[in-house]
């Protein structure tokens, strides 16, 4: 039997505290803006699933999500240490859009960008294509690799994947 916070006998301290951590992120448009996040350690070949999460705001009014939103996205990354953080952003549409959810979108990526560039200095903004091309492979196969870590939020994973790319190197 195992109490809390006892740690395992073949656990190893100093590879853990090693151990490069990586956060992707990908905001989910909606009346409610919410962004999803998937923290990976390890390299790209051998990454490990730490830490999945989404970040919400109950606000109705875009400035107070904005805020609520890039708040606790800086809480949540004062309590860890984070290597790299990649802001997964939208593809280029091939036609112009001038809905709210894409605007809304746009400005909860930028609020996330600077609530992470507080705390962490590698920090990144790629699309899907980049994403994979990061990876040295094509943005579907990049999704596919992060559906494998973590079925409901691949795309942040495969984010979170690229970002272990950078710290490596």
């Amino acid at each position: 039997m195992r109490w809390p916070g006892e740690i395992e006998p073949d656990f190893d301290m100093e590879r853990s505290l090693s151990a490069v951590i990586a956060i992707g992120i990908v905001v989910k448009p909606s009346p409610r803006p919410s962004a999803a996040c998937v923290v990976l350690s390890g390299s790209v070949d051998e990454p490990a699933l730490l830490e999945s999460f989404s970040l919400k705001s109950s606000e109705d009014s875009l400035e107070n999500q904005l805020d609520l939103l890039g708040k606790a996205l800086s809480s949540k990354l004062s309590g860890m240490r984070v290597d790299a953080v990649v802001i997964r952003v939208a593809d280029f549409a091939s036609v112009a859009t001038r809905r709210a959810a894409a605007s809304s979108r746009l400005l909860v990526e930028g609020a996330l960008v600077f609530a992470a560039r507080s705390r962490v200095t590698a920090v990144y903004i790629r699309n899907g294509k980049e994403v994979g091309e990061r990876l040295g492979i094509s943005k579907n196969t990049a999704e596919a690799r992060g559906r494998q870590l973590d079925r409901q939020h691949g795309d942040a994973a495969a984010a979170a994947l690229s970002g272990l790319v950078n710290v490596e190197q």
